[in-house]
């Protein structure tokens, strides 16, 4: 009597278990490989942050489970044993890293993770937290003098990561918008500057009140990279 069976070596069924755990049939689990590394990484900074974005690999015949995301403090510097992300894997193609030092170059890169193993990294990309325009300055005040005003403000509470290095004050006229314009600029010192050539009380047709409370100036700073 002829007798037929089937003869499983360890590796064919370790395939099989493994092809059952992530989805993958059997006859396909055997030549799964990791994924490919992810392309095109992209890094934009913001207040402590940076925003990074990439593009999904081929994924090796296995499903991407998720990325892991690489920091670094300089080029090619990044721990491989330990992702920005701890242990949970990131899911889609964007993330956003944290708690970062303004002002500090950042270095990142990305690699995909599927049920047979992690990819090579992506590219690396790198950026500069808070390296972005200044806020808003506050509580500008202005006195009068002679067809002038002196004014003042506060600094922003952010400056973009790094020091203001200057501001420009201008007037505005809302009653009549050819009146305003007149400008003047800080670069050091005492936070002040004086804005000329704004029309004297006598000079506007019809004015019963001070002129300058009608052209209240707007600060705006600016800073280095």
């Amino acid at each position: 009597m002829k007798r037929t069976g089937l003869l499983i070596t360890a590796s064919a069924a370790a395939s099989i278990v493994f092809g059952s755990l992530f989805g993958i049939p059997a006859a396909l689990a055997a030549s799964a490989t990791a994924p490919a590394a992810p392309s095109g990484l992209v890094a934009s900074a913001g207040d402590t942050t940076v925003a990074l974005s990439w593009v999904a690999p081929a994924d090796g015949g296995s499903p991407i489970l998720g990325y892991n995301v690489y920091e670094a403090t300089s080029p090619g510097g990044e721990n491989y044993s330990v992702p920005a992300n701890g242990s949970i894997l990131v899911t889609g193609t964007t993330a956003v890293v944290r708690g970062l030092t303004n002002a500090k170059t950042f270095y990142f890169t990305v690699a995909a993770v599927n049920g047979v193993g992690t990819s090579s990294a992506s590219n690396e990309a790198w950026a500069i937290p808070g390296d972005t325009v200044p806020g808003a300055p506050t509580s500008p005040a202005a006195t009068a003098g002679d067809a002038s005003a002196t004014v003042t403000w506060i600094p922003p509470v952010y400056q973009g990561g790094s020091a203001v290095t200057g501001y420009k004050v201008t007037a505005v006229d809302a009653t009549q918008s050819s009146r305003g314009g007149q400008t003047c600029t800080w670069t050091t010192g005492p936070l002040s500057c004086v804005v000329s050539g704004l029309l004297r009380i006598t000079e506007i047709p019809h004015c019963r009140s001070p002129n300058f409370p009608r052209q209240l100036s707007g600060v705006e700073g600016s800073g280095g990279a």
